[in-house]
This record gives structure tokens, C-alpha cells and sequence, in this order.
């Protein structure tokens, strides 16, 4: 609050009213007050800006989090269908292995370097 000392002029007499007389050092003092009674206003309003920057960034933080919980799901399922198919694959391929004749992996070793070559492998005349 504004005390009685700074409603004087520079020759220390009190006026009677503020607003009737106006010398330069009580129109300095009068700026001055109404300069202290803005800034709590002007701070109010920047944290009323800063609260209002603060709830948008918070709505398009959710707004961020809520699309990248979509593709955490949405990932996680392709994880799981492509862990159910590498299973089936690898049935697959254990199945076909049980079914090759137990000589089989000694013939193998002869048919490798035909098929690198791009010929024809050799058929055992029986």
C-alpha cells in the first residue's frame, strides 16, 4: 500500500489530495505506484499464460501417449502373430526332418556341391 510519504512534494509538505496538486515528484511517485500496482497484475497474467501453455501441453501430451499406447499394442500383436508363426514353421520343419530317411544326411554332403554348381545331382543307377 501507498504510505502518506509518497503522496508529498519535493518540499516535504503534505498535500491535501493527490490528484489537485501534481508536481513532477508526485507525478514520478504516482507512475511509480502505478507501475508496483501492474506488476502483480502483469505476474498473475503471465502464470494465467503459463497455466494455459501448461494445460495444452499436457492435452497433446495425452493426446501423444494415448496414439503411441496404440502402437505398443498394435506392435505387440504383430510380436505375437509372427511368434505363432515362426512356432508353426518350426513344427513344420521338425516334421519334415522326422520324415527324412536316416541315410539321408550322408547323402547330403554329395548333392551340396552339385546343386552350388547349378547342375543336375547324380542319380545312384540301381
Amino acid at each position: 500500500m501507498l504510505t502518506d510519504a509518497r503522496w508529498r512534494d519535493a518540499d516535504a509538505r503534505p498535500l491535501r489530495h493527490p490528484a489537485r496538486a501534481m508536481t513532477a515528484g508526485t507525478r514520478h511517485l504516482q507512475w511509480r505506484a502505478i507501475q508496483e500496482a501492474a506488476q502483480p497484475m502483469s505476474r498473475l497474467e503471465d502464470l494465467a499464460e503459463r497455466i494455459e501453455r501448461l494445460v495444452l501441453r499436457h492435452e497433446e501430451l495425452q493426446r501423444t501417449n494415448a496414439l503411441l499406447e496404440q502402437q505398443v499394442a498394435g506392435v505387440t500383436s504383430e510380436r505375437d502373430s509372427l511368434r505363432s508363426r515362426l512356432a508353426a514353421a518350426r513344427a513344420r520343419i521338425d516334421a519334415l526332418l522326422d520324415r527324412l530317411p536316416a541315410d539321408a544326411p550322408a547323402a547330403a554332403p554329395q548333392l551340396a556341391p552339385a546343386l552350388l554348381q547349378g547342375a543336375q545331382p547324380k542319380q545312384d543307377a540301381a
